[in-house]
């Protein structure tokens, strides 16, 4: 997994946070990463 993650950062910058839970507290099917170099443009970012 090491390497998948290294190449994710090589491409989108070094993850700055990431969540496992939507804003009502319930789990999500996956784990949300934010990296540095993000948010692309047109995409929204959703506070928590």
């Amino acid at each position: 997994m090491d390497k998948f993650i290294q190449f994710l950062e090589n491409h989108l910058g070094t993850i700055e946070c990431g969540w496992t839970k939507n804003d009502r507290g319930d789990p999500l099917p996956v784990q949300i990463a934010k990296y540095n170099k993000g948010p692309f443009l047109g995409t929204t970012i959703l506070e928590i």
